[in-house]
């Protein structure tokens, strides 16, 4: 499938339904945080759905029992910001230029994702003209933060 304006709402939506259960198998708060009058994006939508899995899983994967994940969107000028945030170990922050590469080193290191999943996810975000990036702080949590061009604008 090619792209078309998606509501932000229903890519959202499924992939926190997706991965409801496993949050509540690890009793994990899944949350999202997103306000109703958000733009559509233009996107593959199966393929942006993979980027959330991938990041909603990573971030179930390392927060321990107890812990919230929650994602957010927001416009920023002509883009959707969408955010990933959950509040278990945290990665070291000389392990975080790395986190995007193929099969780092200290991707396998840090316990981040499988190695593949994230620049996997790097390569959608980027092929849709948006840009992927983490934050994260030693025991407080990590956030993934990815943009996304929205169709209005894209369409101008």
């Amino acid at each position: 499938g090619g792209c078309s304006a998606h509501t932000v709402q229903s890519i959202v939506q499924d992939a926190l339904e997706t991965q409801q259960i496993l949050a509540s198998e690890k009793k994990l708060r899944l949350e999202a945080d997103l306000p109703r009058d958000l733009p559509k994006v233009f996107v593959n939508s199966e393929r942006i759905r993979q980027v959330l899995l991938n990041l909603i899983g990573n971030a179930i994967k390392f927060t321990g029992a107890g812990g919230v994940i929650c994602l957010k969107a927001e416009v920023a000028g002509s883009n959707v910001v969408f955010s990933v945030a959950d509040n278990g170990p945290g990665v070291a922050p000389a392990l975080l230029p790395h986190i995007f590469e193929r099969f780092s080193q200290a991707v396998k290191t840090a316990k981040v994702g499988n190695g593949l999943g994230l620049s996997i996810a790097k390569g959608i975000v980027e092929g849709h003209g948006g840009r992927i990036w983490v934050e994260s702080r030693l025991g407080v949590g990590t956030t993934f933060y990815f943009t996304l061009p929205i169709a209005e604008a894209r369409a101008a």
